[in-house]
């Protein structure tokens, strides 16, 4: 019965905000989209949806371009102008812009290594636009963040970079970083269960998954992964 579906999605939607005014709602919780695009598209054709996976290697393709005169616009173009750089484990806020995070990102990132993922896990739900991409970045490699923020690390040194991005409406609203407690970026032959149920998968990336998606969205979600060292190199 779709009134009783509606009338329950408004409940849930009131009991969410009643624990915003206690206070009681988690600190990772980043359920607030940036503002629709405005008006005046009638009659225009329809823009084509890129997913999370294809935007952030759009990032990475930025990143890469260390020689472009239009890095920081570019990078720019693929976020919201109110997005959010914050930790995944605490929720604490980094940046809180879109203008902000391209011109720090862009002076920080000059001259870094080229950027490339070690592991990704790609989120999406039948219910809903939003997806998400969870990437493993090994040290030196990841594009412009550290695991508490922006800026560049060495290759070889300290642990793993995870970093998860949300997509909306073709850019980044949202992106958390932290460091792989896990291991998984370094483990060889991981598997999707291995990445999957970990502490910070199942304790951090599900969490901000489930505020996004609610009870009805993880049930319709898909869940990919790939391991590019396991992806043979041709030629």
């Amino acid at each position: 019965d779709h009134r009783r579906d509606d009338r329950d999605d408004r409940q849930r939607g009131r009991s969410r905000d009643d624990r915003d005014e206690r206070g009681h709602e988690s600190k990772r919780s980043r359920r607030d989209e940036p503002e629709a695009d405005g008006g005046g598209d009638e009659g225009l054709p329809e823009m084509p949806t890129f997913t999370a996976t294809q935007v952030v290697e759009r990032v990475i393709e930025v990143h890469n371009s260390q020689k472009s005169k239009r890095r920081m616009e570019n990078v720019a173009e693929c976020v919201h102008d109110d997005m959010r750089l914050l930790r995944l484990s605490s929720g604490a806020q980094i940046v809180a812009s879109g203008e902000k995070l391209a011109g720090q990102w862009h002076e920080k990132s000059l001259g870094a290594g080229k950027a490339i993922a070690a592991k990704r896990v790609f989120l999406e739900s039948k219910r809903h636009s939003q997806t998400f991409c969870l990437d493993f970045y090994k040290p030196g490699s990841a594009p412009g963040f550290t695991s508490r923020g922006l800026g560049q690390t060495e290759a070889g040194k300290g642990k793993g970079i995870v970093v998860l991005y949300r997509v909306s409406r073709n850019r980044v609203s949202h992106i958390w970083v932290d460091e792989d407690r896990d291991g998984m970026t370094e483990r060889e032959g991981a598997s999707e269960e291995d990445v999957t149920g970990t502490k910070l998968f199942v304790g951090d990336v599900l969490e901000i998954v489930m505020d996004t998606y609610g009870d009805r969205g993880i049930d319709a979600m898909g869940v990919f992964y790939h391991d590019y060292a396991l992806i043979p190199t041709i030629g």
